[in-house]
């Protein structure tokens, strides 16, 4: 028996309905950046290959940045060289000038991350680092 257009489409829109769709979800850092590993659950392991990671979690990420207007930062420290403590200061000229700020932490053992999957579930993306309170 021919299936008419209406048909095939009632059947195909029937089987789209069947499949779970994927949605965000959370994995656990077992092995970071730059040969990382993250936990799905208990039986899954994503590895380097079957992950994307938004470039601001890893380690040497740079950004451009601006500072609205000039100002001058003040820090002091604390310095006990044997002679007891010290104050002095540090100045800090915070310039409009364009600045290059750069990361030096990356993900570590046992973070929780945000996965978004792929539709076929085969690739996730890693967008960003989940915090619980």
């Amino acid at each position: 028996m021919a299936n008419d257009g209406l048909t095939e489409l009632a059947i195909m829109l029937k089987d789209r309905d069947k499949k779970t769709p994927l949605s965000i979800t959370t994995g656990t850092v077992v092995s970071p950046p730059p040969k990382p590993l993250i936990a799905l659950g208990d039986v899954i392991s994503l590895d380097g290959s079957r992950l994307i990671f938004s470039s601001h979690l890893l380690n040497g990420y740079e950004r451009r940045i601006k500072f609205k207007e000039t100002d001058w930062g003040e820090t002091t420290t604390v310095n006990d060289g044997g002679q007891g403590a010290s104050n002095h200061k540090h100045y800090v000229n915070l310039t409009n000038e364009d600045a290059l700020i750069e990361w030096t932490d990356t993900l570590v053992k046992g973070d929780e991350v945000i996965l978004v999957p792929v539709s076929d579930g085969q690739l996730y993306y890693v967008i960003d680092k989940a915090v619980r309170f």
